[in-house]
């Protein structure tokens, strides 16, 4: 009994020894390459943003290749693309910039790409976009009498864009959009405008279209203005204007502040350069957008002089809208502003910046895409219903596939 005991555990012993050797020597292990990885650490899903706000999202990135690239889209639409500012990292946090343009539900997604053009699945949040809080305001001005016997008034509902005492550099162009609520009872309709009329005009035009209005309804008016180039405090007061020439409703301003230039140290002596001279600076040149495969592309004459690029896009389809800026390498000549829906519209602006922050010049171009297709849906016929046949009025016949409890049916009546 004791041998056959023997045999047995060394026969035990055997089949353990080969299962390890079958499992390959012990402490050694195969290197997977895993695919690359991204995280949004803010702001947290469900979080509520203001019209206007700076929201950074944040996010952190892992790929064993090197990171090439973060992108942000909004909505599906990229907004910006985001590179380490040095070589290709395995790990990678950014904190990327986006500006709500209007009120509503948005999904932001960032994707990250390795060097080999490897993406990750994207990071998804929700966030709820809310109008901007307005400011107290002074007792409403008294009604105008409009035609027909109704009445014009306007009131100052939100800032969009630029709140009050937003710091701008010495020229440096910037786009002031109002949300004003007809407070009358007449609608708006062509050949109403918001005119400037009084204090600082900052390169503004004189009036701009506001957009048909119903009583009682909101519109968002948009003026482009650039800021002075001395510093201090400005203000531009703007009001509406009737179809026929009646300035009406409470002002609506816009208030900004150019900073004093930080004052330099003197030194002992001046060192000559070999930077770019003033006349080596060249701004960018025709700027053009085109499309292909559901994206919009932007390609220009590259400036001269430059250190980097700045750009803004801002695009808005089916009520949302988003923009953003971000940063280009020197002697870039082309950019992909990512998938754009049907039927909307948008623009962009690359900016030349020299050494020291300086800017060479910009160029702009407005884009709109295709109308959104019309679609069609075909009803089968039913017979339901009946006729009374004693000359009356017949009771409702209905057409429709209503067995396919799809929502859709039609009426028919007749003498």
């Amino acid at each position: 009994m004791r041998n056959n005991s023997v045999r047995a555990v060394t026969a035990a012993m055997s089949m353990l020894v080969l299962a390890a050797l079958a499992c390959g020597p012990a402490g050694s292990s195969t290197t997977e390459v895993t695919e690359p990885s991204i995280t949004i650490t803010g702001p947290a899903s469900g979080t509520q943003v203001m019209v206007g706000d700076d929201v950074q999202v944040v996010s952190t990135s892992v790929a064993d290749a090197g990171v090439s690239r973060v992108e942000l889209s909004v909505n599906g639409q990229m907004v910006r693309s985001d590179a380490p500012p040095s070589g290709n990292p395995t790990t990678f946090s950014v904190a990327q910039p986006w500006t709500p343009m209007a009120e509503g539900e948005v999904t932001i997604s960032a994707v990250v790409y390795d060097v080999d053009g490897t993406a990750s699945e994207p990071a998804v949040i929700v966030l709820q976009v809310e109008a901007a809080v307005a400011e107290v305001t002074s007792t409403p001005v008294p009604d105008e009498e409009g035609e027909g016997g109704c009445t014009l008034n306007a009131a100052y509902e939100a800032d969009v864009t630029v709140p009050d005492d937003t710091e701008m550099e010495p020229g440096e162009s910037f786009i002031k959009t109002w949300r004003i609520r007809n407070t009358g009872t007449c609608d708006w309709g062509a050949g109403f405008a918001l005119v400037f009329v009084d204090r600082d005009q900052m390169g503004a035009p004189s009036s701009v279209p506001i957009d048909p209005t119903a009583a009682g309804e909101t519109v968002d008016v948009a003026v482009t203005m650039v800021a002075p180039e001395s510093p201090g405090t400005y203000r531009s007061d703007w009001r509406v204007r009737s179809d026929t020439g009646t300035t009406f409703g409470s002002i609506v301003y816009v208030r900004i502040v150019v900073p004093e230039e930080a004052t330099a140290t003197p030194t002992p002596t001046l060192t000559p350069t070999t930077g770019p001279t003033s006349e080596s600076l060249v701004p960018p040149t025709n700027l053009e957008a085109t499309f292909s495969g559901g994206h919009v592309h932007f390609t220009w004459d590259d400036a001269q002089g430059e250190t980097a690029y700045r750009y803004e896009i801002s695009f808005a389809a089916g009520g949302l809208g988003a923009a953003t800026t971000g940063s280009l390498p020197a002697d870039t000549e082309s950019y992909d502003g990512g998938s754009v829906s049907c039927g909307g519209d948008g623009g962009f602006t690359i900016i030349a910046i020299a050494e020291g922050g300086a800017e060479i010049g910009r160029d702009s171009v407005t884009y709109e895409t295709d109308p959104c297709p019309e679609e069609t849906i075909t009803i089968p016929y039913a017979n339901r219903g009946q006729v009374d046949a004693d000359g009356g009025t017949a009771a409702p016949s209905n057409a429709g596939d209503t067995n396919a409890n799809n929502g859709l049916q039609g009426f028919v009546t007749f003498d």
